[in-house]
């Protein structure tokens, strides 16, 4: 059975976090490590921590503040000894029989170097918000030219979802720590250049919405969510086979600055992003509906805009 290292990169996470062990010890799985990598926490992160690591092979490991978690994420990696990595963040969690499914495929495909599943939204509060689905028609080994084409129109990949081969996680170069909210975005792409990748077509994992998440905390401003998008586009945009690729890519960058923006503080600049939707064309429009699944992400973020008006108007 190969070792499967969990990192969970953690910071202040008391709220979440017994929820995110807890899914990781239902699997019931004997091949885990577990690696707690915190970042100066100042409540009880840390005590709950050690309370799983009672009954889990739990390690902690705990840093002084630096604000990055794409840094510890790449620090719990150095730390691992499995042949398989997956990360866990505090807020998220995995779903019963996650690691069994994907210990078959990799029974049956023993050189794959990432297995992929959808993932489902939900609230702080654990309600379901909807799924997003990966744009892809068929369970099994991946065409990598294609997942790279729609990665780079749209990340799809929650960071919940994926198990990859820890020796090609390194060959990609880790998570860039210069980027705080696209760094997973840039990895999957540089994923996608380098390895086999397998789909599962059964949401396997839930990935919270809410704002005190970490990426979401790092800016205040559009600029700054635009920036981190463009950091990435231009690193990828000689890579795209298909030129027209771009344009679809850049409004859904626009798309997500807006997301982003508005969930953070509520605010839409609007001209960017009307700007980008007018050099749409009929095909590159086309491949924007198609891969970047913004009905589900629309959807899930106004549903749980929701939820907090009415919890807030409850409690007031």
């Amino acid at each position: 059975m190969e070792l499967i290292s969990v990192i969970v990169p953690t910071y202040n996470g008391a709220r979440y976090l017994a929820h995110c062990l807890e899914s990781i010890a239902a699997q019931q799985d004997n091949g885990l490590e577990i690696i707690v990598v915190d970042d100066g926490s100042t409540d009880s992160t840390l005590e709950i921590a050690q309370s799983f690591s009672q009954h889990l092979p739990l390690s902690i490991h705990s840093l002084p503040r630096i604000g990055s978690w794409t840094a510890n994420s790449n620090r719990g990696v150095d730390l691992a000894r499995g042949e398989f990595i997956s990360f866990l963040h505090q807020d998220d969690f995995w779903h019963p029989q996650r690691l069994k499914l994907l210990r078959q495929v990799l029974a049956v495909d023993r050189d794959v170097g990432l297995v992929l599943h959808p993932s489902r939204y939900v609230s702080d509060r654990g309600r379901s918000l909807g799924l997003i689905r990966c744009p892809f028609p068929n369970e099994g080994r991946l065409d990598c030219d294609q997942v790279f084409e729609r990665l780079f129109v749209q990340n799809f990949i929650m960071m919940p979802a994926p198990l990859i081969r820890r020796s090609e996680f390194l060959r990609a170069g880790g998570f860039d720590s210069r980027l705080w909210y696209t760094a997973d975005w840039k990895l999957w792409l540089n994923l996608a250049r380098l390895c086999s990748w397998h789909y599962v077509a059964k949401p396997l994992a839930s990935f919270r919405l809410h704002r005190g998440a970490q990426t979401i905390k790092s800016s205040s401003t559009s600029d700054d969510f635009r920036k981190q998008h463009t950091a990435v586009l231009e690193h990828f945009a000689s890579q795209t086979t298909a030129i027209s690729t771009e344009v679809p890519a850049r409004c859904a960058a626009e798309l997500n600055v807006a997301l982003a923006a508005y969930f953070h503080s509520g605010d839409i600049e609007w001209t960017p992003l009307i700007d980008s939707m007018k050099r749409l064309r009929l095909k590159s429009a086309v491949q924007l509906l198609r891969f970047s699944r913004f009905h589900e992400r629309i959807g899930s973020r106004l549903l749980c805009g929701l939820l907090e008006h009415r919890s807030s108007s409850t409690n007031a």
